[in-house]
């Protein structure tokens, strides 16, 4: 390895890290290539393809969707919540009758007019409590749900010991074609998209996380980005903005 070769070897890296769902890339260089001249700027290289989900990936999970109408909750990933995956996941709900929760804290389109899946809360008995009645867990683009930092007297998992679990596609696959195909499969029609109501009041009176929430959605204009971080007043942010304008 030369200064000649560090673009295009950085490019490789670059592309590397881009894989699905995301991966660190290290690129290890001799000292040399940071003074020698002779550098040759690269260009950058195409997204490279996640593999689809088997066949049996999606078959499996269209049969327990179409056994079972209780206790089923479909968990979606960061490769599904987007525009597309989170109104093929509506549709999906819609049609068989589960759930529908999310395991991810990337951005998340939201507002009216948008589905917007549950979330796995992050207290840990908050957690267990939200996914108390699963029977059946279909994981897509995601994994089995933990809880945090191994607390006494606490579970290691927020689903039940009985749960079910299948998968309809693993992180590093292609999860939005997965998406796709067990609409298909299911042959799940096209639907309005949803009425989440209107804006919310202002809060008033103490401050609590609601009456926060509650003045955020109130305010918060069109296209508004949301970053949160808050882990005991933000709580409640999320069925708050369901009505805005989309964001």
């Amino acid at each position: 390895m030369d200064v000649k070769t560090v673009g295009a070897d950085a490019a490789a890296a670059v592309q590397a890290s881009q894989m699905a769902p995301g991966q660190v890339a290290t690129l290890i260089l001799p000292s040399d290539t940071s003074w020698n001249d002779g550098g040759i700027v690269a260009e950058r290289l195409p997204l490279l393809a996640a593999p689809t989900a088997e066949p049996k990936q999606v078959i499996d999970a269209a049969s327990i969707l179409r056994q079972n109408r209780d206790g089923v909750v479909l968990l979606i990933g960061a490769g599904a919540v987007c525009e597309e995956g989170l109104e093929l996941a509506h549709r999906i709900a819609v049609a068989t009758g589960c759930a529908v929760m999310s395991d991810s804290s990337r951005r998340v389109p939201r507002g009216q007019g948008r589905f917007v899946p549950g979330a796995v809360p992050y207290v840990v008995d908050m957690a267990v409590k939200a996914m108390a009645g699963t029977k059946h867990l279909i994981l897509c683009g995601s994994r089995k749900p933990v809880t945090f930092f191994a607390y006494p007297g606490r579970p290691s998992s927020a689903i039940p010991d009985s749960t079910e679990i299948t998968v309809l596609a693993r992180r590093e696959q292609d999860v939005l074609e997965a998406l796709r195909r067990l609409a298909d499969e299911l042959k799940v029609p096209k639907i309005a998209a949803p009425d989440n109501g209107p804006r919310p009041d202002k809060g008033g009176g103490l401050l609590t996380p609601e009456n926060f929430a509650a003045t955020v959605g109130a305010l918060m204009p069109e296209n508004a980005v949301m970053a949160n971080e808050a882990i005991t007043y933000g709580r409640a942010i999320g069925p708050s903005d369901e009505g805005l304008p989309t964001a």
